[in-house]
């Protein structure tokens, strides 16, 4: 004969009890440290706590209080995004070691190539991905309030590629007038992004990878501000790149200004 375990149910959002039953002992896990989740009444609750946590110990008291969770189902036409295109190459490999250590910069894996440079021989593809967002911005937005736009879909640029810029970094340092370079990590990630820089100057703060060789592969601006154009404009002159800015489907090119 089964042995029965005495379990309460408690709602751990409300705090209510949602009941006490005897449940047989092979329906029960032999723990509850790994993550948990059991169907009740129709619906699948996510145990976020359990006393106590191994059958050893509840097959000696004879009782079991699990604290859960309900898990809502999200119809995915009610998911919204806040940007209408996020980059496909999100480095989630990270480090432990800093590639550089005079200060670090934590960066939203959302912010990931939202401002980056270019090579000119990439137009054609930064023309299509430009036209996959214009789709989204046009067909898939969806007014929150008078200050907030979000969208219905969201395009994922994975045709660009990797930028392969190869520019000196002690060229680019020069250029921008700075000598401290500090390591950059994703946040919500531990350690570092393989050989991820950082540099500031008084008005923007830069980040890339760099290769082996000491060429800066891939560039982009987390922060700015109303003087970063120059600098931008320092830059693809002095290395023949352009400027994109994706979400604002805006490019900048030798001898252009920002629209």
């Amino acid at each position: 004969m089964s042995q029965l375990i005495n379990v309460t149910f408690i709602d751990i959002t409300t705090g209510i009890t949602l009941g006490i039953y005897e449940v047989p002992l092979e329906q029960l896990p032999k723990s509850f440290e790994a993550a948990t989740t059991l169907n009740m009444g129709g619906s699948d609750w996510s145990i976020e706590d359990a006393e106590p946590k191994t059958a050893e110990e509840f097959i000696k008291s004879g009782q079991l209080t699990l604290k859960m969770r309900q898990l809502k189902k999200v119809n995915p036409k009610d998911v919204l995004f806040s940007l209408p295109t996020i980059a496909g190459d999100i480095p989630t490999n990270t480090s432990p070691d800093a590639a550089y250590n005079d200060f670090i910069f934590t960066l939203h894996e959302d912010s990931w190539r939202q401002y980056e440079f270019l090579r000119p021989q990439s137009s054609e593809t930064i023309q299509f991905e430009l036209s996959k967002i214009k789709e989204v911005k046009e067909k898939y937005n969806q007014k929150v309030d008078d200050s907030l736009t979000a969208y219905t879909n969201c395009h994922l640029r994975k045709t660009i590629g990797e930028p392969q810029l190869n520019i000196d970094f002690d060229q680019l340092k020069a250029l921008l007038l700075t000598k401290e370079a500090g390591s950059f990590a994703l946040k919500g990630y531990e350690g570092f992004v393989p050989g991820g820089f950082t540099l500031k100057t008084n008005e923007t703060t830069y980040y890339g990878i760099i290769n082996d060789q000491h060429k800066v592969t891939l560039l982009g601006i987390a922060n700015f501000s109303e003087n970063t154009i120059n600098e931008i404009k320092f830059i693809i002159q002095a290395f023949g790149l352009v400027f994109i800015d994706w979400c604002n489907e805006e490019i900048i090119e030798d001898r252009s200004t920002r629209n």
